[in-house]
């Protein structure tokens, strides 16, 4: 026969104690002070085990209290909770991050003008600092209006 461990023990302990008539069989095999005794020992071991339980809960509840004010504060001063582990140096790119944009701009010519001093036609989106070329026919007394590409596109038709 071979010798079992104590988990082994427990979990046949548990098998039996757990239905209602195993549990009845056993406490009629048993003397009646005897089981008040042993009623008495559960019963300390089930409060202690009762207030460990109450104060575990309590112990992540306040831990719980603090992680939700650590996440308002992190919404507070704009980071994203999600990321906040990961160091802006290991994003790379992935962060929120400004780029440069290209030179040439996304946005349609707004504005077309030969320039005074290469005579070639250039365009001017309409954002940002004027062109020197636009801006000299400006200076002539020429109005900005006349330049609206599609002005120019509605007398052509």
């Amino acid at each position: 026969m071979s010798e079992l461990t104590r988990e082994e023990e427990y979990k046949i302990v548990s098998t039996h104690l757990t239905g209602m008539t195993n549990l009845r069989r056993f406490t009629n095999s048993k003397d009646f002070e005897w089981l008040e005794e042993l009623n008495n020992k559960l019963a300390a071991l089930i409060d202690e085990r009762r207030e460990e339980e109450e104060l575990r809960k309590r112990e992540l509840q306040e831990i719980e209290e603090k992680r939700l004010k650590a996440l308002d504060y992190l919404k507070d001063l704009g980071l994203d909770p999600n990321t906040i582990t990961i160091s802006v140096f290991e994003q790379g790119n992935t962060g929120k991050r400004k780029t440069k944009k290209n030179k040439k701009s996304d946005l349609p010519p707004k504005y077309a003008f030969i320039n005074p001093e290469t005579q070639k036609e250039e365009t001017w989106v309409g954002v940002g600092r004027i062109k020197k070329g636009l801006q000299q026919l400006l200076d002539e007394g020429h109005s900005i209006d006349e330049f609206l590409i599609n002005k120019n596109a509605n007398e052509q038709n």
